[in-house]
């Protein structure tokens, strides 16, 4: 059980740190070339909502995952279920942030709806 958490945790690591290289070129190109629009710009602006977004749900995603293992761990469950229960969890987070990105796309495009 320990060996899948560390390969998880190195390929997490990984594709993080390819994320940030890209983004890092990306933006050197755009600042050398003095080009892109303000859509592009805003992408690598500071705060912004949709980093916030991801945020919430990878924190939704990690608490469910330590809950599974605690679970898992005290009730004595084989590791078979203990992946199933990980990944129904994961799939519950992602329901979860769909369905608060609907509603707000939904509040941002009828103001009236909020006054509730």
């Amino acid at each position: 059980m320990e060996d899948v958490l560390i390969v998880f945790i190195v390929f997490g690591a990984i594709v993080k740190i390819i994320q940030i290289v890209s983004e890092n070129r990306t933006r050197r190109i755009l600042i050398q070339q003095n080009e892109g629009n303000a859509d592009l710009l805003k992408l690598f602006e500071g705060d912004q909502p949709h980093k916030r977004e991801n945020f919430f749900i990878w924190g939704l995603l990690l608490i469910f995952l330590g809950i599974t293992l605690l679970v898992g761990y005290f009730l004595q469950l084989p590791e078979n279920t203990i992946f199933g229960l990980i990944f129904l969890f994961a799939g519950i987070t992602l329901l979860i942030q769909h369905f608060l990105n609907k509603r707000a796309s939904e509040e941002e495009t009828d103001p009236s709806s909020s006054a509730h």
